[in-house]
């Protein structure tokens, strides 16, 4: 199946593929949140907006620090 050049959603494959199960803890992930945690809470400005959410790792993350 050839992917339509005017899609633009993820299928459930490729969805799976970039986010497996288990992903928010790997390492990158885990340093990312830390970094921008410590900076929202350093330069806290609003409104905030996460563009490119995706599974919402990072708004979890932060959420969970209280950090948003």
């Amino acid at each position: 199946m050839e992917p339509n050049a005017r899609e633009t959603a993820f299928s459930e494959t490729q969805q799976f593929h970039i986010y497996p199960p288990g992903i928010e803890r790997n390492f990158w992930h885990t340093a990312r949140n830390r970094l921008i945690a410590y900076y929202l809470n350093r330069y806290r400005a609003e409104p905030i907006l996460e563009i490119g959410a995706g599974t919402g790792i990072v708004v979890h993350a932060l959420r969970q620090k209280g950090s948003w």
